[in-house]
Order: structure tokens, then sequence, then C-alpha cells
């Protein structure tokens, strides 16, 4: 569980005059539009959304927010500021660095990389950063050094302002390095700044005459990018910039061919980019799969059903994709209740979590007729009170396991157990759960046992034979179970699901109530 220090306090950050958005925890990189948020500031009810909730928050730079940000990235980066002797001004300790926030400065200040040679980037109009109590890539944290309640925004001297300027607005990337990082892209960063130092490269090559066809060719190719990966498309347009008028291009006839590049490459995403964003590679199957769609496809059919994908390189989408890293690779699926759902990191490898949080919350109200149907359907004080205890621990310690299992039989139909079971299963996730027969569980395959908290077997049927008996109690008792798939090699993980059992009538003289309940250990 994260600590709650170190989750983003939204409506704190929107106090200070800042115009904030949602980012996915542990990322840079936006999946939403955040455009609209450089214009207008999020709602209460939005900051009321996103505040308390496991994500990253950014800071929207420019005007909307009073704000220029300066991000220091290197120990030469923090040499030069330190040189400068910047006044005192709310400052933010980062993975490698430290983000320095002064108040905007009457210019207009957009965004530039590589300041002086060195890892200094500054961020203004149509730029954001990566706000306090959000978790970076590498797993550490943003927080404040000097937090704005502390401290006012600084003004930025005059002679800082006058370095910065020049830097964000005619900066080359030729200075910047072959290897440099330009586009903070998440996954896709070295990809995406491949193709961008491509792109320059075919724009510095070419001829008089056809140099503002070559600005549109380049720029509509990456906008397709950009747009794909939801990115902002001034960080492009702060590169190509420099360079078109570098080759003799105006500023005027510059502005016009990127914008309608963007115009263009908003409405046609790279599809290929689109389907990497939303499927995975799961190493230890060779299997492609798709968390929204719980899709599976095989290399081949994976690259046979998105074949009419934009042409990308030679050799199978599927190849492309895992070869150039442009998909989340993961060597397995894990089931960890305790942890989001998503990639997570265990002992130097990546899973996929394949835990589903039930959209349920805890809300007061009038609980009486729950208890009154669970008295009618269990008369008997004991056995009820232990059966609502158990449903409370299953929901309280959901990756743990009992060493029994609930059986609960009836002497008449339609009495509610159905209902019951029902309930249940909504309150753990019916995703997390599944209905099972006897049948099934005689059968070869234990798929269904993978990746559940609870098994509900419908109608117990033993038969005659021991060997029915004795793998009922290994699923209950056990602490691991072995699952066999079709086409999966055979594998054993541990168990955390709990077993439970709603059969039929069964004749029982003894049986005075409507339902009886019992435990199989």
């Amino acid at each position: 569980m994260v600590n709650p220090n170190n989750i983003p306090n939204f409506k704190d950050l929107n106090q200070f005059g800042f115009s904030v958005f949602v980012l996915p925890r542990g990322r840079k990189t936006p999946i939403i539009s955040w455009k609209e948020f450089q214009s207008r500031k999020p709602t209460a009810q939005e900051l009321a959304d996103w505040d308390g909730a496991e994500v990253n928050a950014a800071v929207v730079t420019g005007r909307i927010s009073n704000l220029v940000v300066l991000d220091i990235d290197s120990v030469e980066a923090q040499k030069l500021v330190d040189g400068w002797k910047l006044p005192e001004t709310p400052t933010v300790k980062t993975a490698n660095g430290r983000h320095y926030y002064f108040s905007h400065p009457d210019c207009e200040v957009r965004n530039g990389v590589n300041i002086a040679g060195v890892k200094l980037d500054v961020r203004g109009e149509g730029g954001y950063v990566v706000a306090p109590g959000s978790q970076h890539p590498n797993g550490a944290f943003y927080e404040w050094e000097v937090s704005p309640a502390d401290c006012e925004l600084a003004q930025l001297p005059a002679e800082i302002v006058e370095k910065l300027l020049p830097a964000a607005s005619t900066q080359s990337l030729a200075k910047q390095g072959e290897t440099g990082s330009f586009i903070e892209a998440g996954s896709f960063s070295c990809w995406l700044n491949r193709e961008l130092h491509e792109k320059v490269e075919e724009l510095r090559e070419a001829e008089e005459g056809g140099r503002n066809d070559a600005l549109f060719r380049v720029a509509v190719g990456l906008a397709n990018h950009v747009a794909a990966l939801a990115l902002d498309w001034a960080l492009v347009e702060d590169v190509l910039r420099p360079e078109a008028l570098a080759i003799g291009l105006t500023r005027d006839e510059t502005n016009r061919t990127l914008q309608s590049a963007w115009d263009i490459g908003e409405k046609t995403p790279t599809e290929l980019l689109e389907i990497a964003r939303n499927w995975i590679y799961v190493a230890s199957r060779d299997r492609f799969w798709s968390p929204t769609a719980g899709r599976e496809l095989s290399p081949r059919a994976f690259s046979m059903n998105f074949a009419e994908a934009k042409p990308f390189a030679k050799g199978t989408l599927a190849n492309f994709l895992t070869e150039s890293g442009l998909i989340v690779r993961v060597l397995d699926f894990a089931f960890r209740p305790s942890m989001p759902t998503g990639v997570f990191s265990e002992r130097g490898d990546q899973f996929y979590n394949t835990y589903n949080a039930p959209n349920i919350a805890a809300e007061s109200g009038d609980s009486s007729p729950f208890l009154e149907f669970c008295e009618y359907l269990i008369p008997e004080v004991a056995e009820r009170e232990h059966l609502l205890k158990m449903i409370a621990w299953t929901l309280a310690h959901p990756g743990e396991k009992l060493s029994y299992a609930l059986l609960l039989k009836s002497t008449e139909h339609g009495v509610g157990k159905s209902t019951l079971v029902d309930i249940w299963r909504q309150l753990l996730g019916y995703e997390n759960t599944r209905l099972t027969s006897s049948d099934e569980m005689e059968s070869g395959y234990q798929s269904y046992l993978a990746d559940k908290l609870l098994v509900v077997l419908e109608e117990l049927n033993l038969g005659s034979g021991i060997t029915s008996y004795n793998r009922l109690k290994a699923m209950i008792t056990s602490e691991t179970a072995t699952i066999n798939e079709k086409y999966i090699k055979q594998r054993e993980r541990r168990e955390i699901m709990q077993i439970s059992s709603f059969s039929p009538t069964w004749k029982h003289r003894s049986l005075s109530s409507k339902t009886i309940g019992g435990f199989l250990s």
C-alpha cells in the first residue's frame, strides 16, 4: 500500500494557483487529453475524484498557473544553476534532480531542453511537470523541498530569463547530441526520439524549393505518433521549429506548416502505437494479451489480426513491437489482491496483476433487509453469525485463505441460496469469483481455479470414489494448487481461493429449518 504522504494532493496544488490534471501511477505521460487544462483549471468535482487515489499528478506550466519551471536532471545542470544564485523559491526533489518553481515573467516562455548543453530544461507555455506525491517510473517519489505554503513563487531574474528565452525559442536539435532524450513518452521514449532524430536529419537534407514540403511531410509523420501517444504537440514543435528556421524557412510559414501537420496528424494517429498501448506481451506464454478485452493471441494470430496497421518495418508486427521495445513486456500473469491492477515488479521481473478490485464503496445505511434475509435463510444463530463472519473475513483478507469450506444445503428449492451467492460474489468482484460444477472439477483442466478469491460449487456430487473426495479436500486445505490449462505449461501457484458449496435439496429427516450450514475441512 502506498503511504498517503506519497499520494498527490490535488486540492492543495489547485489552491496554490496551479492548473493540474491526472497521470497514471508511476508514469510521466498522460492517458487523457490535457490540452483543456492549459486554458482552464479543474473543477471541484474533478479534484474530489482525483484526491486520495493512487495516481500521479501533473502541474500545467505557463500563464494558466503563473508558472515557469526549471527542470534539473544532472549534476552538471545543478552546478550551472547554482552559479546563477537563484532566489529562494518552491522546489521539488525529483528522481534525478530538482524542479524550481518561478512566477511567470511578462513575456512568452515556451519549453526548452538541454539548456547550455546540460540536462537543464525549461517548462513554460504548453508544458507540464510531474507534481509532488507522484511516483517516478523507477519507484522514487517527487516531494517538496520547499513548499509554496512556506515560500511564495520567486520572480526569475531578468538575466536568467534572457538565458532561457533564446534556448526555448531557437535551440537546435544538433546541439543536443544524437542520443539525447528529447520527448518524454514513457515506454515509447526511445523509439519516438529515434524517429524524431531521423525526421530532423531528413529535414536538414531537404533541397531548396522543397523545404516547406519536407517540413510538412516530416511533421505529419511525427504528428501521427504524438496523437497516438496523447502527447503535447508543442514538445515536437519546439524541436522542429528551430530546424526549419535553420534551413531558411520563415517563422510564419513554419508555424502555418506545423499547425497544418498537426491538424492532419491528430485525425490519423499511428495505428501500431494504439495497438502497442492496448496490448502486452507475456513472455512465459509467448502470447499477446489485451487487458481491456481479455483477449489472448499467439504472435502469428496477433500479426494477422492487425495486418492492416500502417507500415512499420520488415517482418511481422509481433516481432517489431517486441524487438523495438514499444510494447509492455511481462514475464507472466500474477494475482495480487493487495496491489493495484496492472504491471508491477517482483524480484527483478515484471508481472501483470490480474486482480480486479470490486467497484463498491462502503456507505452507511440500513442493513436490516440483508440481516433479515440471512435470518430467514439460516435460522440457527451460531451458524448464521459464522457465515457472516466468514464473508466479512474474505472481504478484509482477499489475499489469504481459510483451511475449510462452507457447505450450505436446503430441504426446499428457491429459499435464497443463489441470492446469497450473488451478493458474496458482487462484494468480492464477479471477475474474482467462479461458479463451477462437480463435472468441471473432475475434468483434467483447472483453469477455473486460477486467479479466483471464491469458487462456488453449485452441486456437490462426490460419487462413491475416494479420488473426488481427496481432490476436493486438497483444494480446500492445500497452500498451493497445480493449474493445468490447455496449450499452457502446467504450473504450481500459491492458493488463496475459498471453496464453498451451495447444494440442491437433500432429504434429511432431522432437518426442520429451510437451510442448514456445515463446514468441510
